[in-house]
């Protein structure tokens, strides 16, 4: 079983022990000991304090229910004392948006971090890890949290979790178009709220796939619409 971190009261026991040599029982040398003192002292459990630091994650639409995600992070040891052994990371669906796993939301993705990338200096961070894709509604992509729990990590005291910032990736992100031509921006959402700006020549600000139709002026510079998803 794994030790609790703290301080463990007595748990070290010392023995001043004395042996009489040359002493027999019948006709075969035995040991005779005389135990003459011992002493008690706590014992303080210390381990690593990993945490997990965002890097650049994305979302790629792939259907009207899944988005595709990729999330790449690195791994920070606040502690006093390296770590060394293997680092497990869930990536899950923080339904109640408490910072904490709760039994029961989703676990989307198992990530080990093995050999050279698990061994993290005392006040050092890992290399960069990237995961897997891997696929999960749209609706809780603004909920996915990294998570570090002691049910699989030995070497640390306490659950750690992150949020991560994901960004959308469009599917399409320059078009050309001719005068009184339409285009269709973005893709069809789910469930994430989003909104457009500027709203100039969109069909729809708050709706994840607005119709854009240019019908003014010839333009003389390119038009930046923005693609936020809270």
């Amino acid at each position: 079983a794994a030790l609790s971190c703290g301080t463990i009261a007595d748990a070290i026991k010392l023995e001043s022990i004395y042996s009489v040599p040359n002493v027999t029982c019948g006709a075969t040398q035995c040991p005779v000991i005389f135990v003459t003192g011992n002493n008690t002292s706590n014992a303080t459990i210390t381990k690593t304090a990993l945490s997990i630091v965002p890097g650049a994650s994305t979302a790629k639409f792939v259907s009207t229910v899944n988005n595709d995600v990729v999330v790449k992070y690195t791994i920070a040891n606040t502690g006093t004392i390296a770590s060394y052994a293997p680092i497990v990371v869930d990536f899950f669906n923080d339904i109640n948006k408490d910072g904490l796993y709760t039994t029961g939301e989703p676990i989307l993705y198992t990530q080990t971090i093995n050999n050279g990338d698990a061994t993290i200096p005392a006040n050092g961070t890992s290399p960069e890890q990237t995961t897997a894709v891997f696929t999960m509604p749209e609706s809780g992509i603004c909920n996915v949290t990294a998570a570090i729990r002691l049910v699989n990590n030995n070497q640390i005291c306490a659950d750690s979790a992150t949020l991560i910032p994901i960004n959308f990736e469009a599917a399409q992100t320059t078009f050309t178009v001719c005068g009184k031509t339409n285009v269709t921006l973005g893709n069809l959402s789910n469930g994430a709220t989003v909104s457009w700006s500027p709203a100039t020549y969109l069909s729809a600000t708050d709706i994840s796939n607005p119709v854009f139709n240019y019908s003014g002026p010839a333009l003389t510079a390119a038009t930046d619409f923005v693609y936020t998803a809270t």
